[in-house]
């Protein structure tokens, strides 16, 4: 007989739920992209404009990094991105979804959809910020190690 682990997912294994695991082929990651380009050829104007955003907030961090002499972070940021990048990409989520179920896909809609679930969006943008801090103080001492205090 098996112990009885603590945690909500095996919890549900006991109540007489069977829960699904998907198998990731491969090969799946390319439909992903191209359904991703599909939608940006269905509504253009709203995935580019949200792009667009995004780069324009990206040159103005950069801009005033090296404004404060301080452009060694921008590498570090660029490459932490990561970090941030499921935080931002709520609005590619919504437009998906919206065009999934036939809803419009309004560029106010898609700006505000963070607010149908503001806790966990909170949350994991905290969390992958203090990623992001985490990233930038190693980045900061590699770079030190390996070429002094001054950028």
């Amino acid at each position: 007989m098996r112990e009885k682990l603590a945690g909500p997912m095996l919890d549900a294994e006991y109540a007489g739920l069977v829960l699904p695991i998907n198998r990731v082929d491969v090969e799946m990651p390319w439909g992903w992209l191209r359904r991703g380009w599909q939608d940006l050829a269905r509504v253009p104007q709203v995935s580019l404009a949200f792009g667009l955003a995004i780069a324009a907030i990206s040159v103005v961090l950069i801009y005033g990094l090296w404004q404060q002499d301080w452009f060694a972070y921008s590498f570090p940021l660029a490459s932490g991105f990561m970090f941030v990048a499921p935080f931002l990409g709520v609005a590619g989520y919504e437009i998906s979804r919206r065009l999934e179920i036939g809803a419009p896909t309004r560029f106010i809609d898609i700006a505000i959809a963070w607010r149908k679930r503001p806790g966990r969006i909170f949350t994991l943008g905290l969390v992958m910020m203090l990623f992001q801090a985490v990233w930038m103080r190693i980045a900061r001492t590699i770079y030190a190690l390996f070429f002094g205090v001054r950028p």
